[in-house]
């Protein structure tokens, strides 16, 4: 049976609200557009084994170089099965277009970003080095780093054509990677500010969720019998946690330490889902859900795993997590949905963000299981969430403050009626005083003659 406060209406406040929220959280998912100076080098990449500084110069159509599209699957085993498991040297190249060569030689200084590449990796322009991410002696692994650096346009050749190369080392525990988000080419300054607008807004972000789980954890310290705050607040700060390790700040934290960092990663991820399905199941039931518990126990696991595994086990950790997570989401998606069908209270406007959630969330499961390449973009769209979360409290708020004043209006009322009935209870106290006060006279007057000692009266003769 549900309360009578678990029945209530849905709140009036128009969700449209919250939708226009979300649309406007959704613009900052894209990356900020560059100018026409700036060229993502998409299209026809070469590769082939090994390295050579004479390969960098060595004509394209030579049939030692193999053509693929960018991005170039090395870790996947089904695409490219030579590369699943491989050890030693990768060289790629990419033929730079006329146009691009013509805009590059008229800049004063160029720029190139490669997002997030693996392992050990150096750039060329033609076949002068000028940025490189890891070493190959002494070994220092640059997975999932990325490379920002100034292009030395001198090594720009104007009889022949022009080359974009990048010398991969694959000699330790690590894969492999070329394929996130787009290679950039182009002026220095749309590059670096391009990048660095894209950092601030992601921190912007960042900030703006640890500060909502820091006001949430407060809220629970003020009200512990609100047990949800403390579990949207541990969520809040997971969240904040884990998205810290997908923006390209983590690099200046952590340094070399690349399988700490990856741990910590993983391990915050892996406790996402807990605290939030606590949270829904304590908003909505004022309990813990089983389901919660299952989660719990799935991350604890995985957390054994990925603290003291090798890292291939965290990866197959991780990607075994990955489809327990899409399971979850759908079992999450249907326990919110269950609510605002039977219209618990504030149901709907949780419904509307959890779906906005959980399709970015889905979203980027997806695209790390290798379904589509892109990039994540869940922690834009958890800006929705915060939203409904927000209008949530917000009618809650409205509805308490409509008691309160229900109960200022009312409350000088009750207390004049309350003092007219205790004044009528004193009197109809006062008059059966009286009333017992005479009937006592009374009864004393007619029992006094029954209780009188008349053996010794003076008026009577005495004889001896």
């Amino acid at each position: 049976m549900k309360s009578d406060a678990q029945r209530r209406v849905w709140p009036r406040r128009p969700a449209y609200l919250l939708l226009l929220l979300c649309l406007l959280s959704t613009t900052a998912c894209e990356r900020f557009a560059p100018t026409h100076s700036v060229h993502f080098l998409t299209g026809e990449w070469q590769y082939r084994n090994g390295f050579d500084p004479s390969f960098l110069l060595s004509a394209y159509d030579s049939p030692e170089w193999k053509t693929t599209r960018y991005p170039i699957p090395f870790h996947d085993a089904e695409a490219m099965p030579a590369y699943a498991n491989y050890r030693g040297h990768v060289t790629v190249r990419y033929r730079i277009p006329a146009h691009i060569v013509a805009e590059l030689s008229e800049l004063n200084a160029a720029a190139f970003y490669s997002s997030w590449i693996s392992d050990v990796a150096t750039v060329y322009l033609n076949d002068v080095p000028f940025a490189s991410v890891g070493s190959e002696q002494p070994y220092v692994s640059g997975y999932n780093r990325f490379i920002l650096s100034g292009v030395p346009l001198r090594a720009l050749r104007s009889d022949a054509d022009n080359y974009l190369s990048i010398h991969f080392y694959a000699g330790g525990t690590f894969p492999l990677l070329f394929l996130y988000e787009d290679i950039q080419l182009g002026d220095a300054d749309a590059i670096y500010t391009n990048f660095f607008i894209y950092e601030i807004v992601a921190m912007c972000l960042l900030c703006a969720y640890f500060i909502t789980g820091q006001y949430h954890f407060v809220l629970y310290i003020r009200r512990r019998q609100e047990v949800y705050n403390l579990y949207f607040a541990l969520f809040s700060l997971l969240l904040c946690v884990y998205w810290f390790f997908r923006t390209n700040m983590r690099d200046f934290a952590f340094g070399d330490l690349v399988l700490l960092r990856v741990r910590i990663e993983y391990i915050a991820l892996y406790f996402l889902a807990p605290p939030l399905m606590f949270f829904i199941s304590q908003l909505f039931y004022k309990s813990n859900s089983r389901f919660g518990y299952f989660a719990l126990a799935i991350s604890l696991l995985a957390t054994v795993f990925t603290a003291f595994g090798s890292f291939d086990v965290m990866r197959f950790t991780l990607f075994a997590y990955d489809l327990w997570m899409l399971f979850a989401i759908i079992v999450l998606i249907g326990y919110v949905a269950y609510g605002a069908y039977h219209r618990i209270m504030d149901a709907l406007p949780l419904f509307i963000g959890i779906i906005i959630l959980m399709s970015a969330a889905t979203h980027d499961v997806l695209a790390h299981l290798g379904a589509f390449e892109n990039t994540h973009i869940a922690r834009y769209f958890f800006l929705g969430f915060v939203g409904a979360i927000a209008l949530i409290l917000a009618n809650r708020w409205v509805r308490t403050q409509e008691k309160v004043e229900e109960l200022n209006v009312t409350l000088e009322k009750k207390v004049s009626d309350r003092t007219g009935d205790l004044r009528n209870t004193l009197h109809e106290i006062q008059a059966l005083k009286e009333q017992q006060d005479g009937d006592y006279f009374l009864t004393s007057l007619l029992i006094r003659p029954l209780t009188g000692d008349y053996t010794h009266n003076n008026a009577l003769p005495k004889e001896y």
